[in-house]
């Protein structure tokens, strides 16, 4: 179950640089690269939804990085927590909403499965990566058990299983770890790296960065110089993964 942890971070600096569309009746924010080809990457927001600067930059940079398309939906359909929540100026009931997501993950999965097929029907995709961070990691693991995906990534998940979510999965998967997670804590974490790296045929990367807590990936502060850098990383492991899988 998620916690608080999930609604803390920063705030970061930039002005996103794609658009909006909307796609199988979901709104989407889209990232093009310079140069289109078929492939694209999915990126599954975390609570605070497909608007947040910080999920939208991130679409940038893997676009701009992969030669990818980078589409973030509104998968929370209108229901993200509040960016107010973050500066503190925004009272936010933050179990009600665990609540209300816990209740809809196979409807959430469901959501993310009938997206990933348009792309794949209608919009030219050929190769398709997808990388969910904290609550988005959740459906991009469980339709890893199918041929949805060419590769996932996943950063500091919420909501798994061990081993129920983990053993199904059989696409290329790379983890990115917070050594402090309570959604996915030292002891989830190496059982699943042993589940995973224990099947002859699938690659499973388990990245551990050091002096990290749940959400750096997304949310870190430059004020916090090891878990921004450590967000760097992250970003550029993600970037090198899609660009040898997809």
């Amino acid at each position: 179950m998620a916690s608080s942890c999930c609604i803390k971070g920063n705030i970061h600096t930039g002005e996103p640089t794609g658009a909006y569309t909307t796609i199988a009746g979901v709104e989407t924010y889209i990232a093009e690269p310079a140069q289109s080809s078929g492939k694209a990457i999915l990126l599954i927001h975390d609570a605070f939804g497909f608007k947040f600067v910080n999920n939208q930059l991130l679409c940038d940079t893997f676009a701009s990085q992969t030669n990818c398309r980078v589409f973030c939906p509104d998968f929370l359909q209108g229901d993200a927590a509040p960016i107010g929540v973050l500066d503190g100026s925004v009272a936010f009931d933050f179990p009600a909403w665990v609540g209300r997501q816990a209740v809809k993950l196979d409807e959430t999965t469901n959501l993310v499965r009938a997206f990933a097929s348009e792309l794949r029907a209608s919009h030219g995709v050929t190769s398709l990566g997808a990388i969910g961070f904290c609550w988005g990691a959740f459906p991009a693991i469980r339709l890893g058990a199918s041929d949805m995906f060419n590769a996932i990534a996943v950063a500091h998940p919420s909501f798994v299983e061990v081993p129920k979510d983990i053993e199904p999965l059989r696409t290329n998967v790379l983890f990115l770890c917070a050594e402090i997670d309570q959604q996915f804590p030292e002891e989830k974490r190496i059982a699943a790296q042993q589940i995973l790296t224990s099947k002859p045929n699938q690659i499973a990367t388990f990245k551990l960065y050091p002096g990290t807590k749940h959400g750096f990936a997304v949310r870190s502060s430059p004020d916090d110089p090891v878990a921004f850098q450590a967000a760097q990383d992250a970003k550029s492991e993600a970037v090198d993964f899609f660009n040898s899988q997809l």
